[in-house]
């Protein structure tokens, strides 16, 4: 039998039902065995190790409800993070840099490049890739995945048709470099990492996370992605708890491998199907009912006409599948909800299926997302990287930036909340921080409320409540320990600081807590 493990004089805000908060706690075999005081836990204590947290705060670990993990970490290791080019000129130079060191052969790849940070404000082109002299072919994707941009030297290896959906093209009917949705993908489709590298990706990916006190995520992908993640848990690497959402044209592919919706464990579950109803406000494809501000003509693209996902929505549910809609602009969310309405007549399942990201809804929409019992999966985190006064998206929506993530309206209207990063950026603190202090009033909800989306509201979405999501007798110990209360400092919360993630009651990542941390074998 392993050592069991208890935490002593903290602050463990445990968000059961009474909200209580308590001093310390005793993990055996992997679960929460006992709450209460510190006198009550040493008073209970056999040969376990000892945490003396010193007054530290202690929170139910962090449920990421919308993540690309793999993908971000693969980018880590094989990639250009361009997030930290200051202008179009840096990013191209870092890309340059990088072709000098690997051969000609060999892809140059940048991710997370963001034109709204640069004083050029626009996206890079075909030429500006050219004139860099990069003999390698090259793909920039930008920070939220639904556009990029190649050199002259990939769309020659690629080739790829003039009729691909999003292949922008020049007055002389010539590829100007620009990839949106359909086509970013058709390049990414063949340039995919190996399995080996997937996994690699997902390792260094899980590192990160728990440097963050994430424990579980909802992870979005393909199928190669699944089997990457199920090797990783076969060979007992697996230290984050996977529920995985394949992708809709992935779900039959799945199916003949032999795995099914339903499948799996508390480390790795198939939990429902994604799907896309828009694209996004960065790359002005989130549909829209009036134009973008800053591209008149332009309402974005509309993934699937209302008829065809009544159908799809309607097929899933009978089976009992779960469905993860996404939906940014207003039109492309009434279009989702407009399916779901039909799909969902006389339903008799508790499929908890999801509207992802929500960002742009009107009031309406709201009470219908409520009467439906859909899950809003939001990101917090985009109102920090773009929803401020004279960012991305007051741009690209003049006034109608101040409706997106409108948070608060929300949660008064009984929508199931769940919060995830895309990673964009990872961390659970940097988007509870935004919940708490987005600049309008109706974004902001309390410290508490940003918490409980970010742990009960991930565990709800993915049918885990009673396993995980808060700090009670007998379920999963998934736990983070921070520098700091969130409670007490509101307006800090971003810079507070993880200390320690513990996850089934093992210690996965640890901070130097210096004196503010001991531990020791005790009786």
């Amino acid at each position: 039998m392993n050592k069991g493990l208890a935490l002593i004089n903290a602050k463990i805000y445990t968000l059961n039902e009474k909200e209580e908060v308590k001093t310390a706690l005793i993990i055996r075999e992997g679960r929460i065995e006992f709450v209460g005081s510190t006198d009550e836990v040493l008073r209970r204590l056999r040969d376990d190790e000892v945490i003396d947290l010193n007054g530290r705060t202690v929170l139910p670990g962090f449920v990421d409800s919308h993540c690309h993990l793999q993908l971000y970490g693969t980018n880590l290791i094989r990639s250009v993070d361009l997030s930290r080019a200051k202008s179009l000129s840096e990013a191209i130079e870092m890309m340059k840099e990088r072709s000098l060191k690997i051969p000609k052969d060999r892809w140059v790849i940048g991710f997370r490049w963001d034109e709204s940070r640069w004083p050029e404000g626009r996206y890079p082109n075909r030429r500006d890739l050219d004139s860099a002299g990069i003999d390698n072919p090259v793909l920039m994707v930008r920070v939220d995945g639904h556009i990029g941009v190649v050199n002259s030297r990939a769309i020659e290896l690629i080739k790829p048709p003039s009729h691909v959906k999003g292949l922008e093209l020049d007055s002389r009917g010539r590829p100007t470099g620009i990839l949106r949705e359909y086509a970013l993908r058709y390049f990414v489709d063949r340039i995919k990492p190996s399995l080996s590298e997937r996994m690699e990706g997902i390792l260094e990916g899980i590192k990160r996370a728990h440097e963050l006190g994430i424990t579980s995520i909802h992870e979005i992908g393909d199928c190669d992605t699944f089997l990457a993640y199920k090797r990783l848990k076969d060979q007992g690497k697996l230290t984050i708890r996977v529920y995985f959402l394949v992708e809709h044209g992935e779900l039959e592919k799945l199916r003949e491998m032999g795995f099914d919706v339903g499948w799996g464990d508390e480390w790795l579950r198939i939990g429902g199907v994604k799907l896309f109803m828009d694209g996004s406000f960065g790359a002005k494809t989130a549909a829209l009912t009036d134009d973008y501000e800053d591209e008149p003509g332009n309402r974005g693209t509309i993934m699937y006409t209302v008829d065809t996902l009544t159908r799809i929505i309607s097929e899933l549910d009978e089976e009992g599948v779960q469905v993860a809609i996404h939906a940014i602009g207003d039109r492309g969310i009434n279009s989702a909800l407009k399916a779901f309405k039909t799909a969902l007549k006389g339903s008799k399942g508790d499929n908890r299926h999801r509207i992802e990201h929500f960002e742009l809804p009107h009031v309406e929409h709201l009470s219908l997302m409520a009467e439906l019992g859909l899950i809003a999966s939001m990101q917090p985190n985009f109102i920090g990287e773009w929803g401020l006064p004279g960012g991305m998206y007051e741009s690209r929506l003049g006034r109608r930036f101040r409706r997106t993530n409108p948070l608060r309206r929300i949660v008064d209207s009984g929508i199931k909340v769940a919060f995830g990063s895309d990673c964009m950026p990872l961390s659970p603190l940097y988007g509870i921080h935004w919940a708490v202090n987005a600049p309008f009033k109706d974004q902001r909800i309390s410290v508490k409320e940003a918490i409980k989306c970010y742990t009960l509201g991930g565990a709800y979405a993915s049918f885990g409540e009673e396993m995980k999501g808060s700090i009670e007798i007998g379920k999963l110990a998934d736990l983070v320990v921070l520098s700091e209360d969130p409670f007490e400092k509101p307006n800090e919360i971003k810079e507070i600081r993880v200390l320690m993630t513990i996850v089934g009651g093992r210690v996965v990542y640890s901070h130097a807590m210096g004196e503010h941390y001991s531990s020791y074998w005790g009786n």
